[in-house]
């Protein structure tokens, strides 16, 4: 048998074959390609998390400092309340007053006492006669917000005036505010 040193020729690849490697290698460079973009997105996004993550962490001490503040305004409202509601309202003696004297009859002093809970006031007036200081008296003391009424002196002026002075006692809810919730 002979050796032949010629060269033998291969048989081309087939159709087949070579799309096969065509189809591997796309796949295997889109395989590639899609890594490398989802990790250079991935990083992005994992920056970007980072970001909001250190943002929502200020804001986060930035609503604790503002729920200090408005629990400290509102603890200060609260005590406000309270103080109010243990203050009396001295306005409603001027508003008693006004509503309920004559026309006839003035009033010179105002004197407020309070002694043991037991609130008072004491004033000096004028009226035309006896008359008129006894209906003024009267006026003061049928209303429900007196207590108590007594004329302390009274005296006749050369000019025929009346001068007079009254205790006037009034029950504790007098002077202090109806509250409604609306402070």
């Amino acid at each position: 048998m002979a050796i032949s040193l010629t060269k033998k020729r291969t048989a081309p690849a087939p159709g087949w074959a070579i799309a096969v490697l065509v189809v591997f290698v796309i796949i295997i460079l889109a395989l590639l390609g899609s890594y490398i973009y989802f990790s250079v997105k991935n990083s992005r996004v994992d920056e970007k998390v980072s970001q909001l993550e250190s943002e929502a962490f200020s804001y986060e001490n930035k609503i604790k400092e503002k729920e200090g503040e408005v629990s400290l305004v509102q603890q200060r409202i609260e005590d406000f309340k309270k103080l109010m509601s243990g203050h009396r309202e001295l306005a409603n003696i001027f508003e008693f007053l006004e509503a309920k004297t004559m026309p006839s009859i003035r009033f010179r002093s105002f004197d407020f006492n309070e002694i043991k809970e037991k609130e008072a006031i004491v004033m000096d007036g004028t009226g035309p006669s006896f008359i008129a200081v006894g209906q003024q008296i009267d006026i003061f003391k049928k209303d429900p917000a007196v207590s108590r009424i007594s004329l302390l002196s009274i005296s006749i002026t050369d000019e025929g005036e009346v001068n007079f002075s009254v205790d006037i006692g009034f029950r504790p809810d007098f002077f202090f505010p109806q509250t409604n919730g609306s402070i």
